[in-house]
């Protein structure tokens, strides 16, 4: 095996509008709407990727999804 097969993959990062269109699919949400989301909690809040650049991991978004997608019990 080569060491690049064996590292973890990089995690892929999403800004805000490729987030709105990753919830909304064909109709991409608002980001005042992403937000709101994020503060009752059935999004991941973006983290701080460097000055003035925040963004939101693909992979914590699709297990929000998820969530939220599944019945509840």
């Amino acid at each position: 095996m080569s060491e690049a097969s064996q590292k973890p993959a990089e995690p892929e990062w999403l800004d805000i509008g490729a987030a709105c269109e990753f919830i909304g699919g064909t109709r991409p949400i608002n980001p005042a709407t992403f937000y709101r989301g994020v503060r009752a909690g059935r999004y991941p809040a973006p983290e701080q990727r460097g000055h003035n650049v925040k963004r939101v991991s693909r992979e914590k978004l699709a297990a929000a999804l998820q969530r939220l997608a599944a019945p509840s019990s």
